[in-house]
């Protein structure tokens, strides 16, 4: 008897300190889905829903236990399964194995996102990225030019040199083209080579200042690429602060989180200047925003991506055995600690 006593003592204190463990992960999943919950109430959901899981698997194990006398043994078989199937396999187990996964990967996966957001902003900042609309502007002035150039020197339709009327009527298709109101030289019929490299050097000029106004990211866009590139190296060498330590920071998480929204908001609004890899085009322009960071925070979106193969070979597989096996050791030591005695 006595003996019998230390043992569920013994099996009181390992479930509480398993079932700690279990509630610990299950919570920290539940509150990175859904943030703006009181801490405490999620604590609270999770211990009362981890219990009934423990209850559930004692009815499992009581509807199975022909030593004992059990009323309506076939209904508790049948209820301990569909609670389990609730409050287990539905939300314990997949939570445990989410927090498990997160905290192994969080830490590579804002690196990266960091990263990749940083070089689509470095596009914009830069100007990196001109509308392909451009180079039929350019190609159509490029033309005239050296329709120009030939009449100017006497190449052209009227074989006569200097700035004649050809010359000049180009200097305006030009202009019209460009939107522009380049100085055409008002000498007429003077071969001077300075005009030339005037208008050489003033069509160069325009078709710059075109391109970086109406074919590339504009003022504001760049501006704001350039504070946001600013705020992000900095929280780059943080965050491989935090991955040298090996210990996620919630806290520095959510600040690179906010800072990440934004990054992607601006190249969502100037997708047309970034050149994209892979499927990040899909990412950076959803109709809903979530960053990379963002989705590693959701359980169910991080359990699609798995169900549909993305971390193969990753740990995930190894996540999901840890906690079976914590939870399932958590209900053993609970049907130890209450079990039914033979009547």
């Amino acid at each position: 008897m006595e003996k019998n006593k230390y043992l569920k003592i013994g099996a009181i204190l390992f479930f509480i300190v398993l079932a700690a463990y279990s509630c610990y992960a299950t919570e920290h999943s539940l509150h990175l889905l859904s943030p703006n919950l009181p801490e405490v109430l999620v604590w609270a959901i999770t211990i009362a829903f981890f219990f009934v899981a423990s209850y559930a698997s004692k009815m499992i194990v009581d509807a199975l236990n022909q030593n004992i006398y059990l009323e309506n043994r076939k209904w508790h078989l049948i209820g301990g399964i569909i609670l389990m199937i609730l409050f287990w396999l539905l939300v314990s187990m997949p939570t445990n194995t989410h927090t498990f996964f997160y905290n192994e990967r969080v830490c590579d996966v804002v690196l990266s996102d960091i990263t990749t957001t940083e070089n689509y902003l470095d596009q914009i900042e830069k100007r990196q990225i001109t509308l392909p609309e451009f180079d039929s502007v350019e190609l159509k002035v490029n033309q005239k030019y050296k329709e120009l150039n030939a009449e100017f020197n006497g190449i052209g339709p009227s074989h006569k040199k200097g700035n004649g009327q050809f010359v000049m009527q180009r200097m305006s298709e030009i202009n019209e083209l460009l939107g522009s109101n380049i100085a055409v030289d008002p000498r007429f019929n003077v071969h001077d080579v300075t005009i030339l490299n005037r208008y050489n050097t003033s069509i160069h000029k325009e078709l710059e200042r075109v391109k970086r106004e109406k074919y590339q990211a504009p003022h504001s866009a760049v501006e704001e690429a350039g504070l946001l590139l600013d705020d992000l190296y900095v929280i780059e060498d943080t965050v491989k602060v935090m991955t040298s330590l090996g210990k996620p920071n919630e806290g520095i998480i959510t600040q690179t989180e906010g800072v990440l929204q934004n990054a992607y908001t601006l190249i969502k609004n100037n997708s047309q200047y970034v050149k994209f890899s892979g499927d990040d085009e899909s990412i950076y322009c959803a109709e809903k925003i979530t960053t990379k960071t963002r989705q590693l925070k959701n359980v169910i979106k991080v359990w699609q991506e798995f169900l549909g193969g993305k971390y193969k070979g990753k740990g995930f597989f190894y996540w999901i055995m840890i906690s079976i096996l914590v939870d399932l050791g958590a209900f053993i030591f609970f049907d130890i600690a209450f079990k039914k005695e033979d009547y």
